[in-house]
Order: structure tokens, then C-alpha cells, then sequence
């Protein structure tokens, strides 16, 4: 039997021995991770390939990717080297999930000089973070911008619409700076699902919308109104369109096709 007296040295022991196994174990974490801090090869091979996560419901290699590369920098960084080093860009669109799908629905579209850069689950703060590396860097005659839907769903917590409105005045004038034409575009409908039952979406995307329009018409930067195109009388999105009420089929694509290129039209247009 251990004496009495050497209980409180044993239990010490024992927790600085845990100490020591949770400390070796985070440290093996953080190797995995890569490198930290400033390196030249912050984005390892075997990194950033592909996007594999649902935000709702982060996997353990999704939540060290967004520890590590919050605005996921490294999804298109060698991809962007390849572009810079070939013919020139008609136009880069960027955003979240909405755009990212829009290369699958129509790969035609992406062969005659429009590069995209959407990623799945992004907030508008992350696509700032990637509005120089990811579309101005590629010196393209216009940038598309469309992203929201996934601050308004509150992917990474609680946020407010100034702090959207803000997002957006950023990118608008890092754009404009590099005397890039922009097109803003507007954010896209929702369809009412047992995983958005949410009616205030509606008339948040609205007031996003009218603020947009506004912002756009201030600027001198054009709007293309998809959501027009895409919604029921009632705000909602047209099922014809979607297969889960959020993104859109090949039909909701076919539909702002033509939007899309007549935006980018008039911003390519001498001003």
C-alpha cells in the first residue's frame, strides 16, 4: 500500500505525466499540420487540392485546414501560377459554392478565357481574403463577384449586415484600385427545406439585394440581378431550378447564363 504521505507526490506525477502526453500529442497535430509562421512553401503538395468539407458539420481534416488556412489560399495557388504564365483572362468569377458549381454545369463556359475560383463554404470575409491572390493577381479584363449566402447562413458564427456591406466596399475598392471592371452579382435565392427553415432568409437576401443594386449604381460598377431570374413571385427559389434549395441544377445555370455574359459585356465596354 502506497503511504499516505506520498499520494499528493504521486498524484502530481501522474497529472504532469498527462500533461506531458497531451502536449506530445499536439505537437504531433501541429507537425501534420506543416509549416507555421512565414516559409516558402506554406502549401505542401499533398494540401488544398480539393474542397471535402461541409461547414455544418466539420470533419477532423476539415477543422485543421480551417485552423491552418482559414481563407483557404492554397486551394488555387498553383493553378493561378499556371494562368498567369499562359494567354490572358477575359474574366475571373469568385465566390463561394454557387460559382464553384457553375464549372460542372457548364464547362463549356470555363474554356473561353473565364477562370473560376469559387470554393464551397466560403463567407464573403474568406473571399476577400483571396480577392488579390485569386482574381486580381490574374490581371483578368473583369472580375465577377458573388458570395453571402453562406454569412447569411451563418457558417462561421454570427455576423451583421454592415459587416457584410463592409466585405463587399473592400473588394469593390481593391477592384477599383487596380482599375479592374467589376460585376457584382446578386445573391441567389433559396428554396424553404427541413434543413433551411428559415422564412427571414427571404427578406434578408432581398435587403441584400436592394443594397447591392444601390452600391453597384454608386459605384459606377455593374449589377447582374440573377435573383430576378431565378425566384417565385414569392422570393423563393424555383424548384425547377435546385435539387436541395440552395444550389443550383444545370436548368438554374442555363438561366443566368445570359446575364452573366451581358454583365460582363458592359464591363468590358470602354468606359
Amino acid at each position: 500500500m502506497t503511504p499516505t504521505r506520498n499520494r499528493p507526490a504521486m498524484f502530481l506525477g501522474l497529472l504532469l505525466a498527462g500533461l506531458l502526453a497531451l502536449v506530445a500529442v499536439n505537437l504531433g497535430a501541429f507537425e501534420q499540420a506543416g509549416p507555421a509562421g512565414l516559409t516558402d512553401n506554406p502549401c505542401p503538395a499533398d494540401y488544398g487540392s480539393k474542397t471535402e468539407i461541409v461547414i455544418a458539420a466539420l470533419s477532423g481534416r476539415a477543422r485543421r485546414q480551417a485552423a491552418r488556412d482559414w481563407g483557404n489560399l492554397c486551394r488555387y495557388r498553383r493553378a493561378n501560377a499556371a494562368v498567369m504564365a499562359g494567354p490572358p483572362v477575359r474574366a475571373v468569377l469568385i465566390g463561394d459554392s454557387i460559382t464553384e458549381q457553375w464549372q460542372a454545369a457548364a464547362p463549356d463556359m470555363f474554356s473561353t478565357g473565364l477562370v473560376n475560383r469559387g470554393i464551397s463554404g466560403q463567407t464573403a470575409p474568406q473571399v476577400l481574403l483571396r480577392f488579390y491572390p485569386d482574381a486580381l493577381a490574374l490581371r483578368p479584363r473583369a472580375i465577377h463577384l458573388m458570395a453571402g449566402v453562406n454569412d447569411l447562413a451563418g457558417f462561421y458564427g454570427p455576423t451583421s449586415a454592415d459587416t457584410l456591406h463592409n466585405t463587399y466596399r473592400a473588394m469593390a475598392d481593391l477592384a477599383q484600385a487596380n482599375r479592374t471592371p467589376l460585376v457584382l452579382a446578386s445573391m441567389t435565392p433559396v428554396r424553404l427545406t427541413d434543413e433551411l427553415p428559415r422564412r427571414d432568409a427571404f427578406k434578408q437576401i432581398a435587403d441584400f439585394n436592394r443594397w447591392l443594386s444601390a452600391f453597384a449604381a454608386e459605384r459606377g460598377i455593374v449589377y447582374a440581378d440573377y435573383h430576378a431570374a431565378l425566384s417565385e413571385p414569392s422570393g423563393e427559389l424555383k424548384a425547377a431550378f435546385t435539387s436541395d434549395g440552395v444550389h443550383l441544377n444545370e436548368a438554374g445555370y442555363a438561366a443566368i447564363r445570359p446575364i452573366l455574359e451581358s454583365a460582363l459585356q458592359k464591363a468590358e465596354a470602354p468606359a
